[in-house]
């Protein structure tokens, strides 16, 4: 039981850097999610001149270019619509994650904050002192304690 709770205090630690590295991660996927777009928009529009420049060389036989054109055209469209739905599924699944580890959620689940009075987050008996003032942050509302007694952590 102590070690799970050393565990879940470990968690605890840090999860600004945790949701930090989400949030980075979410970022990157924009960007990635941008840059694809982009880049395909370039490739299409490209492929849209090349398309062109033949159809004006083919002025006599329009109407295989413009099916061509018009083919070309549902298909990116069609893509971009798939590429666009998975990003935006993964950034909702990634959303849902970065929600999960939000300390007011880990709070909300029962678990405290503890903090000294530097506002340093306490993770182990072995940083506080008998008569330190410490606070404790729930779900709803905190505390402040004073600690009369440490334990030595129990080895199982």
């Amino acid at each position: 039981r102590m070690q799970q709770l050393d565990y879940l205090q470990r968690r605890l630690v840090h999860p600004a850097q945790r949701i930090q590295q989400q949030t980075d991660l979410l970022d990157a996927m924009r960007r990635r999610l941008d840059l694809s777009q982009g880049s395909l928009m370039q490739q299409r529009a490209w492929q849209l001149r090349s398309l062109m420049q033949r159809l004006g060389a083919l002025a006599p036989d329009v109407e295989a270019p413009h099916h061509l054109l018009a083919t070309c055209s549902q298909r990116m469209a069609a893509a971009l619509a798939r590429q666009l739905e998975r990003h935006e599924d993964r950034l909702l699944a990634l959303q849902q994650h970065l929600h999960l580890l939000d300390p007011n959620q880990v709070l909300a689940r029962g678990y405290s904050l503890v903090r000294n009075r530097n506002g340093d987050i306490v993770t182990d008996s072995h940083q506080i002192t008998n008569g330190e003032l410490l606070d404790i942050k729930f779900a709803q509302g905190g505390a402040q304690v004073l600690v009369q007694e440490t334990l030595e952590p129990k080895v199982v």
